[in-house]
């Protein structure tokens, strides 16, 4: 969006009484998610949109998915006659049959993108998921919070389908097909950082050293745990929910997802440490964000790896992370919350002095400081909140992994055996390109 701040949708009030979209997890407690859908193939953006579009309206078939799309069938909105108070009367009429009524005032201009966001709204509706301009538009000038570009709603629309538990990769008239919950997320990492598979199976090349192997697959299911976190803090954020219960959820994942994080990455250092057999190092003082570190790596002849983990960028990232990953360490998160200036959101963490104008730099030298949900509070102090700051840095975080697994080389240690290096003959199934580019859009960031 324009201005960079992503403002949470706000859910319909349901008069069943079921909870709104995210708000449990049991299926059965939460009400369908409400889609409206307008697309038009001459819109500027339906090119650009479309395979976000084709998998949306795959989604619309699974339980739990309650969309009007213009493709099939939309409300029909009818404008009568001015009246006394110059007033007019407006009826929507639903794909049942069912009405709505309200009356409205017009300026000079009717703008109809106005009067069909005001009718969605008015049925009760969600998400407005959409390729039009005008509409699209419409939102900025008016903070209308739900309508949003189908590449933005969609990996929204499958995060809430995860809290129900249905991991879905294929839907249509005749059915779904799901993945249970550890296949989804190992298929979406492979799908994430393709490059860490070539790094898991070189590390079968040290057969004398099986530490290796395990230590790949630690990277493995730290990541994992790392995207589990980020769904259950989506999960938290997108209820709208601000109890101490949910401040309790919050810090336990937040917390969660910054340990796995950086421990994905602190096993690579070790490995790194062991393939380039890096002189007076403990496994212990392994560490891509120590600059002692990172200086013996060079000396050892480390040099693609070194010229990873010492680029602007990496450097920027690991300041981020670690800073607040060293912070939660002596703070007691989620004892008081904090609501942002700028958001609204609530959050758990802020810092201030030498901490905070770290943050500050290192937010800003990898984008906006919003985008990774820095927020001023009341300088010299920052806010710093969960959602965004944990889709951003675990976004960039696996961009690091894959690109500090695609440049240790295995083949530097004399024990390296070629012949002990995993290669399979072909790619199962559930790894098929198509899938994976599926899984990708499915489970890839949600807008914050």
């Amino acid at each position: 969006m324009s201005n960079g701040l992503f403002r949470r949708p706000e859910w319909a009030i349901d008069p069943t009484r079921k909870a709104i979209p995210f708000a449990a997890s049991a299926a059965t407690d939460v009400r369908e998610l409400r889609l409206t859908t307008s697309c038009d193939p001459l819109d500027p953006a339906f090119g650009a949109e479309q395979p976000s579009i084709e998998l949306l309206r795959q989604l619309e078939h699974v339980k739990g998915i309650d969309a009007y799309d213009g493709q099939n069938h939309q409300p029909t909105i009818w404008v009568g006659t001015r009246t006394d108070d110059g007033s007019y009367p407006v009826e929507v009429r639903r794909p049942d049959g069912s009405t709505c009524k309200w009356t409205r005032f017009f300026g000079d201009e009717v703008k109809p993108e106005e009067l069909i966001l005001e009718a969605h709204q008015a049925l009760g509706r969600d998400l407005f998921v959409t390729t039009n301009p005008n509409l699209l538009q419409a939102r900025e000038d008016r903070s209308w919070r739900n309508v949003l570009l189908p590449s933005e709603a969609l990996p929204l629309v499958h995060l809430y389908l995860r809290t129900r538990d249905e991991f879905v990769h294929v839907a249509s008239r005749i059915g779904t097909a799901t993945y249970d919950r550890s296949l989804f997320y190992l298929v979406l990492l492979r799908a994430l950082v393709p490059r860490l598979w070539p790094f898991m199976y070189a590390s079968h090349g040290l057969p004398s050293e099986p530490r290796i192997v395990h230590l790949a697959g630690s990277i493995r299911m730290r990541c994992i745990r790392s995207l589990e976190a980020r769904d259950e803090i989506g999960r938290v954020y997108y209820a709208q929910k601000h109890s101490a219960n949910d401040r309790n959820r919050l810090r336990y994942h937040f917390e969660y997802l910054t340990l796995s994080l950086t421990g994905g990455f602190d096993a690579q250092a070790r490995i790194a440490r062991f393939v380039y057999d890096v002189p007076k190092t403990r496994p212990a003082d392994a560490g891509f964000q120590k600059s002692g570190f990172r200086t013996r790596l060079q000396k050892a002849g480390a040099d693609a790896l070194y010229a990873v983990v010492q680029d602007s960028a990496f450097l920027a990232f690991a300041m981020l992370l670690w800073t607040v990953r060293n912070h939660i360490h002596e703070e007691a998160l989620g004892e008081m919350a904090y609501q942002s200036p700028d958001s609204g959101d609530i959050g758990l963490l802020t810092l201030d002095g030498h901490e905070a104008e770290v943050i500050r730099r290192a937010a800003a030298d990898l984008g906006r400081p919003s985008d990774y949900g820095v927020f001023e509070l009341m300088r010299p102090r920052i806010f710093i909140e969960p959602c965004r700051f944990a889709s951003a840095v675990l976004t960039k975080g696996f961009e690091f992994i894959g690109q500090i697994a695609e440049s240790i080389d295995f083949r530097h240690h004399p024990q390296f055996a070629e012949a002990s290096v995993l290669r399979p003959t072909e790619t199962p199934e559930i790894f098929n390109p198509e899938i994976l580019q599926r899984v990708a859009k499915f489970g890839g960031a949600f807008v914050v």
